[in-house]
């Protein structure tokens, strides 16, 4: 199988949508491994997008208050009590060898993605998001991946919904994509440390939606308790009433998360349960390894 090489950093993210299609059998060896991934290509920029605040404009929750975290574009920086700390971010200051192992499984992730088209699975961007908020307590909702290049894996939201909050008081998350009718089942598992995507990258996302998600944007408090569906068919009428005549804007609130990989593994289902797990992690330095796992 032929690996498309990765796209160019910033002007190659690959924009995305739902598809169907039709695929094929896994046979997965070491080899096979290196074989399927030797045609990547190693070359990976820093792309951060600079240390801008986490929302243009505000950063209050619905209720009025500010989160006792922040979450800053290109950059997740955890703020709480005397402690101050950087996530751990693999993208920029790598060594070739890291480099070539993320691209390695970005070449890996981009030639399943595309098997998940040809298998006709029914929607291939649907990726499973868990977070957690500061007392451990887990949430996981489904999403779609929107866009994925070298700097990482962008969904959309409201940034003050649950996912929104949590990602603000503890800014990592874990992502799941699993594609069953690819080969005998294959999953991606990415966790890393998630960063906003820039306000141009937001604006051209949401410019790019069909006007009735737009208006659904400002109408929709994400998460908050909605007394009947009538009390939302109305707010809907009224930002429809407000933006009438007019393109809408993206809510101040409303943007794309970033989640970069510090740790993808790949795991292609096998019969009797004997699957094939290959795990690419990186370590607080940077330092990133290619590994298999029993399953």
């Amino acid at each position: 199988m032929c690996i498309p090489p990765l796209a160019a950093a910033r002007g190659g993210a690959h924009d995305l949508a739902g598809e169907r299609g039709s695929g094929d059998v896994l046979q997965a060896t070491d080899a096979e491994h290196a074989r399927r991934t030797a045609r990547v290509q190693p070359g990976v920029q820093s792309s951060d997008e600079g240390p801008g605040p986490w929302a243009g404009r505000g950063r209050r929750g619905h209720d009025g208050t500010r989160p006792a975290t922040a979450l800053y574009r290109g950059h997740a920086v955890l703020r709480r009590g005397s402690t101050s700390r950087r996530a751990g971010v693999i993208i920029g200051g790598m060594s070739t060898a890291t480099t070539t192992q993320l691209s390695e499984a970005l070449g890996t992730f981009a030639a399943l993605f595309d098997e998940a088209l040809a298998a006709g699975e029914p929607d291939r961007t649907a990726m499973t998001v868990a977070t957690a908020a500061l007392d451990g307590r887990p949430s996981a909702r489904t999403v779609l991946l929107k866009a994925w290049d070298e700097r990482g894996f962008v969904f959309y939201t409201h940034l003050d919904g649950r996912k929104g909050r949590e990602l603000q008081e503890n800014p990592y998350a874990a992502l799941l994509f699993h594609w069953p009718r690819v080969r005998e089942g294959v999953q991606v598992r990415i966790e890393g440390p998630v960063v906003i995507v820039s306000d141009e990258e937001a604006d051209a996302y949401f410019a790019s939606r069909p006007r009735g998600s737009q208006i659904g944007a400002w109408a929709s408090r994400q998460s908050e308790e909605l007394e009947s569906r009538e009390v939302f068919n109305r707010r809907l009428e009224e930002v429809e009433r407000e933006f009438e005549g007019r393109d809408v804007p993206r809510p101040p609130r409303w943007s794309g998360l970033r989640v970069r990989p510090e740790r993808m593994e790949f795991w292609y289902g096998a019969q009797y349960r004997l699957h094939e797990r290959w795990l690419y992690d990186c370590d607080v330095a940077g330092d990133c390894r290619k590994r298999m796992l029993y399953p």
